[in-house]
């Protein structure tokens, strides 16, 4: 696999390619869910109709204190997204609110 250093110098080429200059990296962070002990690059892929029936479980709250987001807990958007992710963080805001 590639270090930490040479996939930062490969987001730099390609965000210089994007904006047509060099650009100048201030700082720069790496993170590899494949190693992290909590994650180990986990992903939901709903089978059949778990969608339906495992996902409402998965995102109801507990108790009405506890409250679940992620995007793992989203079913309008693909596994695995950030986009699932966000809209299930304003779906929590909503239910805390409410």
């Amino acid at each position: 696999g590639l270090t930490d250093g040479e996939i930062l110098d490969g987001v730099d080429e390609t965000m210089s390619s994007v904006v047509g200059r060099p650009l100048r990296r201030i700082a720069g962070f790496v993170k590899s869910w494949t190693h992290d002990p909590w994650s180990r690059a986990v992903v939901r892929a709903p089978i059949g109709d778990q969608r339906n029936t495992v996902l409402p479980l998965i995102a109801a709250p507990l108790d009405r204190r506890v409250f679940f987001a992620g995007e793992h807990t989203d079913d309008r958007v693909g596994p695995g997204g950030m986009e699932g992710a966000i809209k299930s963080g304003y779906r929590v805001a909503r239910e805390v609110l409410a």
